[in-house]
């Protein structure tokens, strides 16, 4: 899972399931694209939080996420 795929994988994911709520059609949430995008934001939020360019903050996943 590199950095490069995750963004774009993220994006999607995120549109997804933006629509899915839109719909009120819930689902997909443990799919490898959420785990993905998962892994990507969290990557980037731990690399900012390391420049000092945001402050720390706790993620907390659940429901079959890693």
């Amino acid at each position: 899972r590199g950095l490069a795929l995750g963004q774009p994988v993220f994006d999607i994911a995120t549109h997804e399931h933006d629509l899915r709520y839109a719909l009120s059609a819930p689902g997909a949430r443990a799919s490898d694209a959420v785990a993905v995008g998962v892994h990507f934001i969290v990557a980037a939020l731990s690399r900012r939080m390391t420049e000092g360019l945001i402050a720390p903050l706790q993620i907390v996943i659940g429901g079959g996420c890693t």
